[in-house]
């Protein structure tokens, strides 16, 4: 039974993963929260939310990786470099995802900058590449995404993010359509070192999905993670730690049926 669905898996692999964009966010630390990455802020918000590049405050890179399913053909890599702009930040990404026989490359620029002390917006354009093999070609997109987070209190965030909304095409034969996906969130801090965070989703191809996160910060340096997501359902933990210049964070998600999905990210403040 496991096999089978793994073979449905493999063979739907094209139709169902865009990028990141259809699979789950870039950055360890949104994986151990259920995929939760509306509210990113920082170096992943380039792959994430680019509204929360308004809060880079010094050149920042970051690396990640994920072994999706601990099958080598559904390693995801993915890495970025942002650096402070005019009342916000700018970023670049890249990632790709799989091997010969289906290979996914993205490239992406984006902005994001405060409106106040409480808004902030951001956009990103987007370019994309797939490749299906020798037999089935390859074909290339461009697109964008445009997000905004807003802080309500000090206790309460909302968040809004929308990618592809026009539903571009890879220019291909047979044209395969790149899914829309508009997620919306609300994240909440009953006490200081405790973070409640809850995101729906909704793609023009999989229809809805909704996550859970929760974000315990043992102190300014050690956090601890916990989440999780629907369509498929699964659960995922994870923590992080900060030192000097630098940031860790480790997580895994745990599908019923395919199994464990660990993934690691680093990040280096200049």
């Amino acid at each position: 039974m496991t096999s089978h669905y793994l073979l449905c898996f493999l063979l739907t692999l094209p139709l169902q993963i865009q990028a990141e964009k259809e699979g789950d966010p870039a950055g360890a630390s949104q994986a151990g929260i259920g995929g939760v990455s509306v509210f990113t802020s920082g170096i992943w918000a380039v792959n994430n939310n680019p509204a929360g590049l308004a809060r880079i405050y010094q050149p920042t890179a970051g690396i990640f990786v994920e072994n999706r399913f601990l099958l080598k053909e559904l390693c995801f890599n993915a890495a970025s470099f942002a650096i402070p702009a005019s009342n916000g930040g700018m970023a670049i990404a890249i990632s790709q995802l799989g091997t010969n026989q289906y290979h996914n490359l993205f490239a992406g620029f984006a902005y994001g900058r405060n409106f106040g002390e409480m808004f902030s917006a951001g956009i990103r354009f987007d370019y994309y590449q797939v490749s299906y093999g020798s037999e089935y070609g390859k074909g290339s997109a461009i697109s964008f995404e445009t997000g905004i987070q807003w802080k309500i209190n000090d206790k309460t965030d909302l968040a809004l993010s929308v990618f592809n909304p026009i539903k571009v095409q890879y220019k291909s034969s047979p044209p395969q359509e790149i899914p829309s996906l508009w997620r919306a969130g609300i994240a909440y801090k009953p006490i200081d070192n405790l973070q409640l965070l809850f995101q729906t989703e909704k793609s023009s191809r999989n229809g809805y999905t909704i996550r859970y996160g929760i974000e315990y910060s043992a102190n300014e340096q050690i956090y601890l993670r916990a989440g999780y997501s629907t369509n498929p359902s699964g659960i995922s933990f994870g923590c992080g730690y900060t030192f000097s210049v630098f940031t860790i964070d480790i997580a895994t998600k745990w599908h019923q049926t395919l199994g464990f999905s660990p993934q690691g990210s680093l990040i280096y403040r200049l």
